[in-house]
């Protein structure tokens, strides 16, 4: 028999034995799992958005320019626009990703920033969180997918209290942090914003919160060192890119801090 018949026969059994094998996958079953998994993240999303609610109101006059601002980054990196943005009013400066694709701002953080291009930074990294799924992973190792199952299907308040209080704090490892850090530059440079507003934004939260002693900060402290990350970010800052544009005008930015502003009285 010659060496090219017995290589037909090798790659027609291979062929066979892959038939058979996905046969046997039963594929209605693997969709229903990720149909379930869908809807348990849109549900943690939603509830755990609505316990923030409680104590917090939310202030939809900053949407427009957030939206715009998000969309600016999204169309730049061909990523699908699939978050729900929220503004909440509270003098905590921090921001943060939940499940379900939302993505909620404290409003101090925004009044914190002296301008658009450093809440973009801010906004790139929660979108590179979102996009690589780190929420979900982050809350499966964290509590296992039984609890939180359990903690969707029934009145389980303090469950919800403690899967908030991971997401609005600690929920991400050191790892996933500078992955996001280092995405959510790469969606600034592409969107043709200048990543070292991002870099400067947290050097100064860095510097208010050590020589303050400010517990408000959260969105810092539940980061890695301010200056390791400015120190590693600014080294993969492309310095011969210089064309950047601001992400918003400037008359945009002045409306959404006049309407946060006003909320405050």
């Amino acid at each position: 028999m010659s060496k090219a018949i017995v290589q037909g026969f090798i790659v027609l059994a291979t062929f066979a034995i892959a038939i058979f094998c996905l046969t046997q996958i039963n594929w209605m079953k693997m969709l229903h799992v990720e149909s379930s998994l869908q809807k348990l993240e849109e549900s943690l999303g939603d509830r755990v958005f609505n316990s923030l609610r409680l104590d917090a109101d939310e202030i939809h006059g900053a949407n427009a320019a957030l939206d715009s601002m998000l969309h600016k980054l999204c169309e730049a990196n061909n990523l699908e626009n699939t978050i729900e943005l929220h503004v909440l009013h509270s003098d905590e400066v921090n921001a943060f990703a939940l499940p379900g694709n939302k993505m909620v701002f404290y409003s101090a953080l925004i009044t914190e920033a002296e301008n658009a291009d450093e809440v973009a930074g801010v906004m790139a990294h929660e979108l590179a969180h979102i996009k690589q799924n780190h929420v979900m992973k982050s809350l499966v190792q964290q509590f296992g997918l039984q609890f939180l199952f359990s903690a969707v299907s029934g009145n389980a308040a303090e469950a919800f209290s403690s899967v908030t209080q991971f997401l609005s704090t600690n929920a991400f490892s050191r790892d996933m942090e500078k992955e996001a850090d280092l995405i959510g530059l790469a969606y600034l440079e592409k969107a043709k914003v200048n990543p070292a507003a991002f870099v400067n934004f947290m050097v100064k939260l860095d510097s208010i919160q050590k020589e303050e002693g400010l517990s408000l900060y959260s969105w810092l402290s539940t980061h890695p060192d301010g200056i390791d990350r400015s120190e590693y970010l600014s080294e993969k800052i492309n310095p011969d890119k210089s064309h950047y544009e601001s992400i918003i005008s400037e008359e945009t930015w002045s409306d959404m801090i006049a309407r946060l502003n006003e909320f405050e009285k």
